[in-house]
């Protein structure tokens, strides 16, 4: 027999990609590809999805043995008496049997099942392609949040610097006679302030390193070094909604899966419907029986053989197989309507990410007007704050505004990437993408 393939060529395309990125030393430290393809090979859901591929496959062997002869043995053994026949001389007897039986033609009734089959087998690699592309949009989600809260950790980590400097500063100044006590212990409470915003912001590292491990469904590898930075651009990710949906129509699984289930569905309405038509079978026996007696009378050893062909019909199953079809009509009309809100919700979810990517664009650039801004005002808080000419808290407003523009700015670069990440997956791009070590700006 002809097997369809186990892992749909999709997702096969995608694991051969990965798994030499996999393979290869991580020089460059631990990226969103090698993350990714060690998700392919450990997700526990892939092995569910592959083991339905097998239960279909096994219906599809199923209707090939039915092409096959059946070859029945029996025999038997009695004791007793018979008309004629005293009681206490009972007679005794044994059999043996051998029959086959072969359907030789069905009127196309097998034919038709095994297309069923088939088809429920091609349904099943389409899902397992659905279930490796949702483990990919899962991971590279997951990749962003570890490479988000790394860069939020790193602005705490500076804007603790600055605060130590700035408690360097009044220390220094004080003993100046510049600043007075008020500010030193408004400096250093500052400090201890800083210091647990950034042990949380440790904390939140830690757990997004674990719900990356549990998108894997397998854990890190010790030399696994997250990259920092973000992946680059979409191919086309200005193009109109149009444009990018018929891309997303084309390589979109979860379409893929609902037209593979609406042809297993019409061949299995197929198939029921040929149900009813006749059957010619052949069968051949061959039989022996032995019989005798514990008295004197007996009869001789008898063999038997036959052989004949039986078209079977059923003319009335009560309504049955009618039911049936019907059955198959609903569950039809059913994927065809989960196909057609699959469409719109395909075309809202292009033009939600085209959104996205042009918002958190502009994101970025205000964001990094921000910047300029706030370190500016830094910097003349300071020296007025070294000249004696600001307050602490003037200055710890202006180290606040920077430490904010800076996080305005790493939640833009996230969120652009989250955007291009969902743009990514609904065109069904999984190209090797070269993270970025800056900001996308």
């Amino acid at each position: 027999m002809s097997r369809p393939n186990r892992i749909a060529p999709s997702l096969l395309a995608i694991v051969a990609s990965l798994a030499l990125i996999a393979g290869r030393a991580r020089a460059d430290g631990f990226t969103v590809d090698d993350a990714v393809a060690l998700a392919l090979a450990n997700q526990p859901s892939l092995a569910t999805a592959r083991a339905q591929i097998d239960a279909a496959t096994v219906e599809v062997d199923a209707v090939d043995v039915t092409a096959r002869p059946t070859v029945t043995a029996s025999a038997g053994y009695s004791i007793g008496a018979r008309a004629g026949v005293a009681l206490t001389d009972p007679v005794q007897g044994a059999s043996a049997a051998l029959t086959a039986t072969w359907t030789v033609w069905d009127f196309g009734q097998r034919a038709a099942r095994r297309r069923a089959a088939v088809a429920t087998v091609v349904a099943q690699q389409r899902g397992l392609d659905q279930v490796g592309r949702a483990i990919v949009a899962q991971v590279e989600r997951a990749y962003l949040d570890v490479v988000g809260a790394r860069a939020r950790a790193e602005i705490q980590v500076a804007a603790l610097a600055a605060e130590v400097r700035h408690l360097d500063d009044a220390q220094r100044l004080e003993v100046a006679g510049v600043r007075t006590a008020i500010d030193v212990a408004a400096a250093r409470a500052r400090v201890a302030t800083a210091r647990v915003v950034q042990i949380r912001a440790d904390g939140e590292v830690e757990r997004a390193l674990g719900l990356l491990e549990q998108a894997i469904g397998a854990p890190l590898p010790e030399d696994a070094a997250i990259v920092a930075g973000w992946p680059g651009p979409v191919a086309d990710e200005a193009a109109t909604t149009e444009a990018l949906l018929a891309v997303a129509v084309r390589g979109d699984p979860t379409l893929s899966t609902l037209t593979a289930q609406l042809e297993a569905q019409a061949a299995s309405r197929a198939a029921t419907q040929a149900s009813g038509r006749p059957t010619l079978a052949a069968t051949a026996s061959l039989g022996g029986d032995a019989l005798g007696t514990y008295g004197t009378s007996g009869d001789p050893a008898a063999a038997s053989w036959s052989a004949g062909v039986t078209l079977g019909w059923t003319l009335y199953d009560g309504g049955a197989r009618s039911n049936r079809v019907r059955a198959a009509d609903v569950a039809r009309r059913t994927l065809e309507a989960e196909r057609a809100a699959r469409l719109v919700t395909l075309r809202q979810a292009i033009r939600a990410a085209r959104t996205a990517v042009a918002t958190a664009k502009a994101q970025q650039v205000a964001a990094g007007d921000s910047i300029d801004a706030a370190q500016a005002q830094v910097r003349l808080a300071e020296g007025q704050f070294a000249a004696g000419l600001a307050t602490s808290t003037e200055l710890a407003d202006a180290v606040d505004g920077l430490t904010a523009a800076r996080g305005d700015a790493t939640d833009a670069d996230y969120q652009l990437a989250l955007a291009r990440a969902t743009l990514r997956d609904l065109l069904g791009s999984h190209e090797t993408i070269p993270p970025r070590r800056e900001s996308n700006r």
